[in-house]
């Protein structure tokens, strides 16, 4: 299958840019294109064919969808033909829900809980088929055109081996993931199961979606924050946030989620039985109606940044101009060694001239000498 997109964006980002808007010419539908140049590592490639046969397996609601994927794609611009390898997947209108939540504020119970729900069965659908995602975090939840979740981003994914029935755990020798996300067993002990990452990541997005900080900057005993929560009473943790609502409920939820000892740690099916999520979810048709203001007020901001960004950057254009112009201005013309010679020759003629008269010159001043001491005398 030959796939023609049309890549919208400037041909001069696409050396910093890896993942890119186009459009189908055939279907006029818009895309996301992750693109790697074909000349990266080994490893990288191996894991961008590990992703596209992870993605090619998925089938949800909830998970972003494969629509095209090659080892030999051709970018062609007015400038650059490049070998490249490339995946297409669908497009997500509003992108990351995390920069939704940053320009917007935390989100109402209701809508975090909903969100929070279609997270959770993205997950539970993962599992289900022996995939574990390793990087859940806001920035790879997007919303699509309906304000409906999908989980994006399988560069860090992994089949899920299992033997005997039962899962085997990762090397935590090898880093995937966002520190900030990673379970406390990834940063301490030699090995961590998926499935349990990806819960006590989700729990983290969770407490985000409702306040809208992160609950700590890492699980572990470094950090001041989840040290609190790893003790048998949590009242010193949450004394930081008594100016702020946050239900009982949602407290034990997430407590249970970032448990640090795995086997005490929540299970995906007890999530659903768990007391908090038995509160108000919104339907598709609330759910894009809650959105609309906020997503209204996320484009205006986004539009406001654009043309500030464009703004400074013009400014600073200008203001090399200028820079160029003046070093120009004030740079002297470059002059031959024979030229500087010939120059300091005629400049040492001329200092002769002035101090050393010519004999006729002498004679006519000792004759206007001798004529003034005459008449001088006469009168």
């Amino acid at each position: 299958m030959v796939l023609l997109v049309q890549v919208n964006t400037p041909s001069n980002s696409f050396l910093t840019l890896r993942v890119k808007l186009g459009k189908d010419l055939e279907t006029k539908e818009w895309c996301a294109i992750k693109i790697m140049k074909s000349t990266e590592s080994v490893s990288e490639l191996n894991s961008f064919t590990e992703e596209v046969g992870i993605l090619s397996q998925c089938n949800n609601q909830q998970i972003i969808k494969l629509l095209s994927a090659s080892t030999k794609g051709c970018l062609i611009m007015s400038h650059i033909k490049k070998t490249i390898s490339y995946i297409v997947t669908s497009y997500a209108k509003f992108g990351e829900l995390f920069k939704v939540i940053l320009e917007t504020g935390p989100l109402e119970e209701a809508l975090a809980r909903t969100y929070f729900l279609q997270l959770i069965k993205g997950i539970e659908y993962l599992h289900s088929i022996d995939i574990c995602h390793r990087d859940i975090k806001l920035e790879n939840l997007l919303l699509n055109q309906e304000s409906q979740l999908v989980i994006a981003d399988f560069g860090s994914a992994s089949k899920i081996n299992i033997e005997k029935g039962k899962p085997l755990p990762f090397n935590s020798l090898l880093p995937v993931g966002s520190r900030e996300y990673n379970p406390p067993e990834m940063h301490t002990e030699k090995s961590y199961y998926g499935e349990k990452a990806d819960i006590f990541a989700a729990g983290v997005c969770l407490f985000l979606m409702l306040l809208g900080h992160p609950p700590f900057r890492e699980a572990s005993i470094r950090d001041p924050y989840y040290k609190r929560l790893m003790r048998a009473d949590k009242d010193e943790y949450w004394k930081v946030y008594k100016t702020v609502n946050t239900p009982p409920l949602f407290k034990d939820l997430f407590e249970r989620m970032v448990e640090a000892d795995i086997g005490k740690r929540i299970a995906l099916k007890d999530i659903y039985a768990h007391p908090w999520m038995a509160g108000p979810v919104l339907t598709p048709k609330e759910l894009k109606v809650a959105m609309q203001d906020r997503m209204q007020t996320y484009i205006k901001t986004c539009l406001k940044q654009a043309r500030g960004a464009l703004k400074a950057k013009r400014l600073e254009q200008k203001r090399e101009i200028c820079k160029e112009k003046a070093i120009i201005k004030e740079k002297p013309t470059a002059i031959s060694s024979g030229e500087m010679r010939r120059r300091i020759d005629f400049e040492s003629l001329l200092a002769d001239k002035k101090t050393i008269n010519s004999p006729n010159e002498k004679e006519e001043q000792e004759k206007k000498n001798y004529d003034s001491t005459f008449n001088t005398s006469y009168r």
